[in-house]
């Protein structure tokens, strides 16, 4: 596995000063997003000022930002997914008597919400699905890849020890734009690529060479099917 770029002293410093723990979750939403959905990158931090531009490549989207000031502009975003996030997780469990995971109140969130902008805009959007995993080789997202009618990239969510035998929860996220070619973001260090063509296993070592007792829980998979003509 290649480090491409590495953001672990700068996100570390953003989280300190939102006195946050983490966004993961919020971070691999939005790299995924920006990598999924059909349009372009957004130079001066704002979509409107890159609808003139061709829309870049898959594997140039998955590129993070070198510098800071973009790198941070990413971080907020990052934080507010995960704020909405976890909101709607204690909405859920505040109006329903069938309390959901914090991944199901996304997965279905997400799903309803591309549902209608597909309706308004005739547009099919981005479909997630969600499988609970107790083994990292289990893993299907990353085989999407094979599939030339759709783009496709998975969150993958774990259990590791933390501290003095404490249990702490983190998500990391892939995306394989080829046989011999995936991208894996670790929002604690940074954004690496695969070098084989088993890129779960090439995480599944990074993971726990990284972390104490990494116990895989669920993958969400997130989909785009494109407009071949």
């Amino acid at each position: 596995m290649i480090n491409i770029i590495s953001i672990e002293k700068n996100y570390a410093s953003f989280l300190a000063e939102q006195q946050a723990k983490g966004c993961c979750f919020g971070f691999c939403l939005t790299w995924l997003g920006d990598i999924i959905k059909e349009r372009p990158l957004q130079p001066s931090g704002r979509w409107l000022s890159g609808w003139f531009s061709s829309v870049p490549s898959a594997d140039k989207k998955a590129l993070l930002p070198a510098d800071a000031a973009r790198q941070r502009l990413l971080f907020e975003r990052a934080m507010r997914k995960q704020k909405n996030y976890a909101r709607r997780y204690q909405e859920n469990h505040l109006n329903s008597f069938d309390a959901l995971t914090y991944d199901e109140v996304t997965v279905n969130y997400k799903n309803a919400h591309q549902q209608e902008k597909g309706k308004i805009t005739g547009i099919p959007g981005l479909h997630y699905s969600l499988r609970e995993r107790s083994d990292f080789m289990s893993f299907k997202g990353m085989e999407a890849y094979r599939d030339k009618k759709t783009i496709s990239g998975v969150i993958i969510s774990f259990r590791f020890t933390k501290g003095e035998d404490k249990a702490a929860f983190h998500a990391v996220a892939a995306f394989r734009h080829s046989e011999f070619e995936a991208f894996f973001l670790d929002p604690n260090f940074g954004l690496f690529k695969t070098i084989t063509r088993y890129p779960m296993l090439e995480i599944a070592q990074f993971l726990s060479g990284k972390y104490k007792n990494v116990m895989p829980l669920s993958e969400i998979t997130i989909t785009r099917r494109l407009q071949i003509t």
